[in-house]
């Protein structure tokens, strides 16, 4: 029997999108029989989709802490499987829109889809969380919305699934409230203060901001509005802003917020820790400009606003220059640059080292002035 001229096809996972097999018909009527098979109803799965919910739950956690380990710089490999445990996660909590068993054409109202890498890097250990408290911390009567996938929602790479996790967060705050009445409300808000202060520390101490910074990056490339350059001079201020305050701006430090605050998933705990950590920036960039006496409205021009300098200005500028150059004249060589360790606050070290600076470059400019005695 020749059958060459036999049908051959690939049977597609009706959630994931990915392939899964690959038939070949072995009689002329062999193939409706396999098609319908694979469209059927639930279709034949990927064998991730039956695990249970507690294995599922602790396979997500230990992706997800090795992928942070290497600063996720995971391979295809490796992010496709995160992607299918998230994917299988959501369908095990009941959480994925399904058609109707009776609807017509039901392979084509389903549509498989897996999250992206860079929505499963900003909302997956917020997923974990939810996924944690709903398996171990409830009874499991409560329900989450549905998230429905639709090529007419644009959200085919879960682009929106942030939101969703903000829906399925006021559920969770909905059911915890209802199952356990604070006496006072104030009481509530203290300790959720002091809780969001310990997660806080616990991540400020545990996380490289390498790490963090990846974590940022990864999502915010995906906007237009921020090509690599831009992104590029964004990393330098995150990681190294506060020991060179000299090199920044406060707007410099407001692109940043907004960036993160356009692009990535701000309902993770992690942005806590982020917003923290710009904040100090900023702290370091104010105490080194206000280590330097303004004489006027129109001297924010130092801190990167246009405007041309008053003669008060002008005088203020040079009095403090003829302070450097009387040092200079007495000066044969150069003193050494301070060092942090001689200094009790990293904003004095950065007042002492900017003078220092100051100094140097007066210096080798009268070096250069004087003649050669040669």
């Amino acid at each position: 029997m020749n059958m060459s001229n036999l049908p051959t096809n690939i049977i597609f996972c009706p959630r994931s999108g990915l392939p899964l097999a690959k038939v070949e018909a072995l009689c002329s009527n062999g193939w409706p029989l396999l098609s319908t098979l694979a469209s059927s109803t639930g279709g034949i799965l990927h064998p991730i989709y039956g695990m249970p919910l507690d294995k599922l739950i602790g396979k997500l956690r230990g992706e997800l802490q090795a992928a942070e380990q290497i600063s996720w710089c995971s391979i295809d490999s490796e992010i496709r499987e995160i992607q299918l445990t998230i994917s299988s996660l959501m369908y095990a909590l009941d959480c994925m829109w399904l058609p109707h068993p009776d609807a017509i054409q039901q392979r084509k109202m389903l549509e498989p889809s897996l999250p992206k890498w860079e929505v499963c890097v900003g909302s997956g250990m917020r997923f974990l969380h939810l996924a944690s408290w709903y398996h171990y911390a409830t009874s499991k009567r409560l329900t989450f919305p549905l998230y429905r996938i639709s090529q007419l929602n644009n959200n085919i790479g879960w682009e929106n699934f942030s939101a969703w996790l903000d829906d399925a967060y006021s559920v969770k705050e909905k059911w915890e409230s209802g199952k356990e009445a604070l006496k006072d409300a104030e009481e509530l808000k203290l300790r959720t203060d002091a809780l969001l202060t310990v997660k806080a520390e616990s991540i400020y101490k545990r996380i490289d901001f390498m790490k963090v910074w990846n974590w940022i990056d990864i999502q915010m490339k995906e906007s237009p509005s921020y090509p690599k350059g831009r992104r590029d001079t964004f990393k330098t201020i995150f990681l190294s802003g506060d020991m060179h305050p000299e090199d920044w701006t406060m707007d410099d430090i407001e692109d940043v917020q907004v960036a993160v605050l356009e692009t990535c998933d701000i309902g993770n705990e992690i942005m806590h820790f982020i917003q923290t950590r710009l904040k100090h920036i900023r702290a370091m960039i104010h105490e080194f400009y206000s280590s330097f006496t303004i004489l006027s409205p129109q001297s924010a021009g130092l801190l990167g606003s246009p405007g041309e300098a008053s003669a008060q200005e002008v005088a203020a500028t040079s009095a403090f220059m003829e302070k450097f150059d009387s040092k200079v004249s007495n000066l044969d060589a150069l003193p050494a640059e301070p060092k942090r360790e001689n200094f009790a606050t990293l904003g004095l070290f950065m007042k002492a080292q900017a003078e220092w600076r100051i100094l140097k470059r007066r210096f080798d400019s009268k070096q250069v002035s004087q003649p050669s005695d040669i």
